[in-house]
Parts: C-alpha cells; structure tokens; sequence
C-alpha cells in the first residue's frame, strides 16, 4: 500500500470517529442531565410548592383586603341608613307634633301663644319649668299653660323675655277637677312627682279606675273641660272619703312646646 492510499484511508475514518465520539458525549450528556434532573426533582417540587404557597398567599391576602374593604363600605352604607332612618323617624314625630299643636288651637276657644320649655330643674322636674315667652309676648301671671296632651300649669313669675311656670304636679298646686261626666267636684293636688291626688271625693262616688279628669271652669286660671289626667288606683279604706291617684297624661322630659291660653276669643 503506498503513502496515498493510507492518507486516503485515513480521511475516511477520521469522520466516523469524531461521530462516534460525539454520540458517546452526547449519550453521556443525557445520562448525566437524566442524572441531574432525578437528584434536583425533590428540590424543584418543594421550590414549586413554596412557589405556590407564596402565590395563594399573596392571592388570600388580597382577597382578604377587597372584602374588608367592601365590608367598610358596607358598614358606612348600613350606618347612613339608620341616620337617615333616624332623621326621618325624628321629623314624622315633629309633624306629628305639630299637627298635633295646630288641630289644638282649631278646637280651643280661646286665643293661644305658642311657646318653648327653655329650662328644666333636674333636681325639682316637677315643680316649676322656663319658657321662652314673657312680657313682651304679652304673657301675664295666672295664664294656664297645656300642652297637646293636657294641663301643664300656671304663670307664677313673668320677666320681659321669658316666664315661670307652676307645674300642675307641684306640691305647692291645687286644681279643681271634675271627672268626664261632671258628676263629681274635687280637688287635684300636686305631690311633688309623676302623679296627682284627686281629694274631697266622696266613698258613695261612682268615679273608677280609668275615668279621665278634666278642668272643672270654677277656677279663674283655667277654662273648663282641659284634660287632666286619668285615674290609676282607688283607696276605699277611708271612711269619708277615697284615694284616689291620677296619673299625669305625658312625660315633662319629653316636652317641648307648650301653649298658654290668653283669653277668650
């Protein structure tokens, strides 16, 4: 074999074994990468997991502020409901009030001054009140006083621009009453608290338990037929005459307005 041919075979086998060479690194290549992947497979599923805890993490948390934030809104929302359902209660009872106030004056004969309680001695509640009517409304002493619900009492002291009352529950006040047939005459004294003393009825009387009380019309102060109150309990133990106990027909920490009855029309 001369120099030519052995180069010439040489060529020839040069090639096939870089490819052999080449598979076998690539074969090795596979095996070490297939190697690699097996030994990294736990630590690439707990990276995945953290991965996706990290993920439902960052997705709660978010959640968790929409809702609380929709939660605000909804409490503002509830909160501007009961205001606004506050307000409007508050204005049906003004109207109320005030109907109440203007039906009154159409029914009375005598001429009204509309006033409001100014003060309110926490102490003695039911012994005097303020209002904010006085000489310069034309308010004189001894006028009666009511309100939409009954008698409240008496002009005891007027100033220029604002009066006393004698509440009809002082101790100090005695009205002449009469029930709602006129059957019986009797007095109505304060006791200094809620109720009144209905006195001087005698045991034989028919009066009872739930009979209203009205003004009688002896009395110069007040005109005949005012609402008083209404009889809460009997005592027949005394051999003269009963005890009776008339309840007062409205709270005085409720009230606002009142009217004092000037003079016939």
């Amino acid at each position: 074999m001369n120099f030519k041919q052995k180069k010439t075979k040489q060529k020839w086998w040069l090639p096939l074994i870089m490819v052999f060479f080449m598979a076998a690194a690539f074969s090795r290549s596979d095996l070490f990468i297939s190697k690699t992947n097996n030994l990294l497979l736990p630590l690439r599923l707990k990276v995945y997991k953290t991965t996706s805890n990290i993920k439902d993490f960052f997705n709660t948390f978010f959640y968790i502020k929409e809702i609380s934030k929709k939660n605000e809104i909804l409490e503002l929302t509830i909160e501007k409901q009961k205001h606004l359902s506050f307000e409007n209660k508050s204005l049906l009872k003004e109207n109320q009030h005030l109907r109440e106030l203007l039906q009154m004056k159409k029914k009375v004969k005598y001429e009204i001054i509309s006033a409001q309680i100014s003060y309110i001695d926490a102490l003695n509640p039911y012994e005097t009140i303020s209002i904010d009517k006085g000489k310069n409304d034309h308010i004189k002493q001894n006028m009666a006083v009511t309100s939409t619900s009954g008698v409240i009492g008496r002009i005891k002291e007027v100033f220029d621009d604002h009066s006393t009352v004698e509440l009809i529950t002082s101790s100090q006040s005695y009205t002449s009453a009469t029930d709602e047939n006129g059957d019986t005459l009797s007095i109505l004294s304060g006791q200094g608290n809620e109720t009144l003393s209905l006195e001087y009825v005698v045991t034989d009387s028919n009066i009872q338990v739930g009979d209203k009380i009205f003004t009688s019309g002896i009395s110069d102060i007040y005109k005949k037929n005012l609402f008083l109150g209404e009889i809460t309990a009997i005592d027949n133990n005394d051999e003269m005459f009963k005890l009776i106990t008339v309840k007062l027909p409205y709270n005085i920490f409720n009230l606002k307005d009142v009217m004092i009855i000037k003079k016939e029309r």
